[in-house]
Formats: structure tokens, sequence, C-alpha cells
């Protein structure tokens, strides 16, 4: 069974859905459909092709009003161009099919049931049926309306016996109030088919009457959860991007160096951005604990590098993990509370399971990073780390992923030798907001790239006229140690 799904991070979906005040049809004139479909058994050397559903005009069928169901496909088993394939009707938030061939009508989609509800469900192109469990609902804000998302996943037999098996590890298997599948509209597209050759279908957008009603790439990255508790607030989301800069110390030890009386970096830049992650069909959905999975483009010029990114969160914490060379490991909590300790993982494989520790919380502070708005961080053993960002410097060729020494990983260490390079975030920007914007001063040296904390509790320090502070300072240039510093 093909599972694209890398691993299961312990997605354990617990609360129902919130109240609704206004359910949204599926079944309606001028909706339309557009599905990508990949086959992963390659047909006339065909990789992908496209496939669209319309509703449009009503018939009669037996007792049933419904509306008529075309499709239109390039694809290489059934080509063809806006072919009658059946008629639906909708009752009580049930949505029904009929085939073309036939007059009965079986359940296509229940947005009434309940968590734990087995419902039956067919595959019309392979002429099957299969079960299906509701994992949880729940209620999701997207462009303005409150919707039900429903996760399931599917069911077959366990063997011999008469128990089901629970396909766990299946993408996409969501329906969407008002949308459907984004495997397909029905059901003729499960993942865990694929390598029974089994085409994937990934819906792109749905619109009625010609107007975009539904992106999954834009509900992936901006549909909220309802109602938000404070940590629905997500981090990684799709488009983020930030600037590092490493140095290497075996050659140099300062930022900058003098060159023809001008002072010139001596540092490398590092460019990372958000992607979706390849064969990503994952809706994310729930309330509180949801698990998104991204790619990081990661280039210096030289070179060009990806890992993947999670960002889980749970009722109890937001855990951000890398997932890389076939290991992972938690870079981060960011469910921060005073007394709290917070620690992250190593990805070398021997070492991921066991954590290193930051520090303790002892206090939450907030402050103006050069970006839109002050951002709360905390500064823990000479480690400095933004909420919802991470760490500003680390001794290491990364700084934000640091941390979990990906840089370093080779499969043959037992631990990964010791790092000569330091590195340190300079722009991070989240939904075309810049939120942090430092870069170290000109001359500065490396071991000056310390919390302005630890520094101000280790010197004095002096306004620029050479006037030694009594008090502690606001924020501003001064001196420290001989050198200008700046105070946050």
């Amino acid at each position: 069974m093909k599972n694209h799904i890398l691993f299961l991070l312990g997605l354990v979906f617990t609360q129902t859905v919130a109240a609704q005040s206004t359910y949204h049809s599926l079944v309606e004139e001028g909706k339309v459909w557009h599905y990508k479909v990949s086959n992963y058994y390659p047909i006339y050397d065909l990789l992908e092709w496209n496939e669209t559903y319309s509703l449009e005009g009503d018939t009669a069928i037996g007792h049933h009003m419904c509306k008529k169901l075309f499709l239109s496909t390039s694809g290489p088993y059934d080509s063809t161009d806006h072919k009658y394939t059946g008629a639906m009707y909708e009752r009580s938030k049930k949505v029904y099919y009929i085939a073309p061939d036939s007059t009965k009508a079986t359940l296509l989609y229940d947005f009434s049931c309940k968590p734990e509800d087995t419902i039956c469900v067919r595959t019309y192109v392979y002429n099957t049926w299969f079960n299906l469990i509701v994992k949880k609902k729940m209620c999701i804000n997207y462009l303005g309306e409150d919707l039900t998302v429903i996760d399931w996943s599917p069911m077959g037999q366990s063997g011999y016996s008469d128990e089901n098996e629970v396909y766990e590890n299946c993408t996409g298997t969501a329906w969407i109030e008002g949308i459907g599948s984004p495997l397909d509209l029905l059901n003729n597209n499960p993942t865990w088919g694929a390598t029974a050759g089994v085409p994937a279908g990934r819906l792109l957008t749905c619109t009625l009457d010609g107007e975009v009603i539904f992106d999954l790439d834009n509900f992936n990255s901006n549909s909220l959860p309802v109602p938000m508790e404070g940590t629905s607030q997500r981090y990684f989301t799709l488009g983020t991007k930030w600037t590092e800069i490493r140095l290497d110390t075996l050659k140099y030890d300062s930022w900058y160096s003098k060159v023809d009386g001008e002072l010139a970096p001596n540092f490398e830049t590092v460019e990372y951005s958000v992607m979706h992650y390849p064969n990503h069909n994952d809706v994310w959905c729930s309330n509180d604990n949801y698990s998104l999975r991204y790619k990081i483009n990661v280039t210096n010029g030289t070179e060009s590098q990806t890992f993947v990114l999670l960002e889980q969160h749970t009722d109890e914490d937001i855990s951000i993990i890398v997932y890389d060379h076939s290991s992972y490991a938690r870079a981060y909590q960011f469910y921060w509370s005073v007394g709290k300790e917070l620690s992250y993982q190593n990805i070398v494989p021997s070492h991921s399971s066991s954590y290193q520790y930051y520090g303790i919380i002892d206090e939450i502070k907030e402050g103006d990073f050069g970006g839109v708005r002050p951002l709360k961080y905390v500064d823990l053993d000479g480690t400095r780390i933004i909420q919802g960002i991470g760490v500003t410097q680390w001794n290491d060729g990364e700084c934000i992923f640091g941390p979990v020494n990906r840089y370093r990983y080779s499969s043959s260490q037992e631990t990964p030798p010791e790092c000569h390079y330091r590195s340190m975030l300079v722009h991070f920007e989240r939904n075309d907001e810049v939120l942090y914007d430092v870069w170290p001063e000109k001359g500065g040296t490396p071991t000056e790239l310390k919390s302005n904390t630890a520094l101000q509790e280790r010197c004095s320090i002096f306004d620029l006229q050479g006037r030694k502070l009594q008090g502690k300072p606001t924020r501003g240039i001064y001196i420290g140690n001989g050198k200008k510093i700046l105070i946050k």
C-alpha cells in the first residue's frame, strides 16, 4: 500500500465540531471542480492529466430531483469532453449519486455523521465498495465562511478474519462541506490503492458560476479553526521566507573585514523559503491538533537542498519538527509558560530520540526586532528564541534549524563533529510581513553576538557621550566593553 505520509506523529483528534448556523450545500447549479490526477504507473507516457466535474441542469430520476453531472478528462483511460456521468442530489446534509446506467441512489457524502460512525461508499470507476470510519468533525473558517470538515480513514478486511483494518496513514482523506473530497468528487481515486495502479487525484479549485470558492493551496495556508483558542496560530505558512548569514571561523574572526579601506562581508548569505512538500495532498483540518508538511528550499548561490518541516499542534504544545535523511527531530516548542523547560533533538538517528535542553523559562519578554510588530522571546542560557520563528544565533551552519544539527548530519557518524561555523538570523517574513530584520554591526565579532540581557549583566554600559548609566538602559545604541552595542 502506497504511503505518502512519511510518518505519523500522534495525530489524535479529540474534540467535536463547533455549532454552525448555516449549512453550505454541495449540489448547486453552476458548480465546477478542477482536479489534477497523477498516475504512478504511466499509461502511454502520460503522468498527469486534468479532470473537471460540473453540475449543469435539472433532471428527475425516480422520485428525486437531481442535478446532472458532467465530466471532462484528458486522461488515458477514458478521454472525453463534457460527458454525462450521472446525477446528484442532496438531502438532510447527505449527498447522493445516481450512476448514468442506473436509477438507484447511493450515498456519496454524509455531513450529518458523528465521530466513530462507519459509512459505506462506492468507487464508481472501479465498481467497488469500501467502509470508512469518521475520526473527527471540525469547524474551519475559510473565506469568511464556517465549514464542517470531516477527517476519516478508510477501512478494509484484515486477513481472513471478520475484523476491519483502519488505514490511518492515507493522505487527503477528508470531506469539506460544500466542496466534497480533495481526492475525487466520486471517490474514484483513493491514494491507498496507488500501488495497484489506481491514479491519485488532487482537487485544485472549485468554482461557482465562474467564481473561485475553494483553492486547496489557499485553504491549507489560510483557513483557521473555529473557535480559536490561542494555539491556532500557524508559524511556517506557505510563502514564509527568511535569510541567514554564516561565518567560517577557521577563516575569519569577524563578520566584516577591511578591504581597500572599505568593510566587506566575510559571511555567506543563505535564503530559506517555505513551499508545498511534493505529493502533499493533505488537507489540514483540526481545531487544535494538526500536522502540516512543508518543503524548505535552501539556497546560498552555490548549493541548493531541501528538507521537510512539520508543524504539529496538540492540546499540550506546538512542536516544530524537521524531517531529513530518513530521520526527524524536534526543533522547538512554541507553547510557552514560565517554569517550562524547552528542549530540542539531534537529527542523527542514533541520537534523535534523546532531548537536549535550551533551559527553563523564567521570563517571557517582548521586543522590537525591526519588524511590523513586537515579538515575544525568551533568553535561555545565552540562546535567544523568538516565538514562532526560532533561535536568532547558533554555532552551526544553520541558525533557525541549527539545533537539530541537520547541516552536520552523516548517517555514518555516531555524533556530529564540532562545527566551526557561526550563523545568525537577519531577516524573516511571514504572510508578506517583515517580522525580524536585524543585521550584525560592521566590525562585530561572532563572540559578541550574545543576548542583550547577558551582555548587560557582565559589563558596564555607557551612553555615546561616555557617561556611565546607573539604571537599566532603554532601547538604543550604547557603549559596552569598549564597543557599540544595540539594546532592543
